[in-house]
């Protein structure tokens, strides 16, 4: 005998769709029929008094209610969200933008200050300049005197020799009386003739302005405590 196979075919698409819209029309009739009974909402959902919510005089699907509250919270809560990221995003970019004139500040400050440190530091440069030039005519004028005066060499070695001292004992490191006072001396008559207190210390042994400047002050107490302070300054002021 023969076999038959009586598989049952497959469905096809318009078959598909046919059948899902007789679903769909059977579901709408059903509804609309317990909906007449009074059963049903129109939604769909049960109708009872534990799913009607009444207001104004009218009733409604508690549960559809309910969704289209929380459907309208969510959406509020979606544009309260949205309002709150967009203003956050404004104050971050109002903080970046104040950072930002703020590094600009700054940075024109600081370029302003390097200016500023910078011409100072090149007229510092320059004062120092000039000052080691009048400095260097100075010395040159002391050491080697176009005026008729002896040289410095020669005033260091005369004093050193009114004191009985070695003359090379002037520019050591020496604390004798006899080193102070010829010391003392050759300080008032170089600062008479017009050098500056560093030049001074500098032509006596690299000595300290400070130092200088003590001993010129130190000059009447001196005389008063040996006269040939005063006899050596008196001889060796004018020549």
């Amino acid at each position: 005998m023969l076999a038959i196979d009586f598989a049952e075919p497959e469905p096809s698409e318009d078959f598909a769709d046919y059948r899902d819209s007789m679903r769909r029309s059977s579901q709408s009739f059903l509804t609309a029929i317990q909906t007449a009974k009074g059963t049903h909402w129109l939604c769909g959902h049960h109708r009872g008094p534990d799913n009607t919510h009444t207001i104004a005089g009218k009733t409604q699907c508690k549960k559809c209610r309910r969704d289209k509250i929380n459907s309208a919270l969510k959406v509020i809560a979606q544009r309260q969200a949205v309002e709150r990221a967009l203003a956050v995003h404004a104050a971050e970019m109002e903080d970046r933008r104040i950072e930002r004139r703020k590094g600009e500040k700054q940075r024109e400050a600081e370029r302003y200050r390097r200016e500023r440190e910078e011409k100072r530091r090149l007229r510092d440069q320059a004062n120092r300049r000039a000052n080691e030039i009048r400095a260097a005519i100075v010395e040159r004028t002391i050491i080697h005197p176009a005026n008729g005066r002896i040289p410095l060499h020669d005033l260091i070695q005369a004093v050193a020799t009114a004191f009985g001292i070695d003359p090379e004992g002037v520019r050591s490191k020496a604390r004798g009386k006899n080193f102070l006072y010829a010391r003392c001396v050759l300080v008032k008559i170089l600062q008479e003739r017009g050098a500056s207190y560093p030049v001074i210390g500098r032509l006596l042994g690299g000595r300290d302005h400070s130092t200088t400047i003590n001993a010129y002050h130190m000059f009447p107490t001196y005389c008063r405590k040996d006269p040939r302070v005063a006899s050596t300054y008196e001889k060796y002021k004018d020549r």
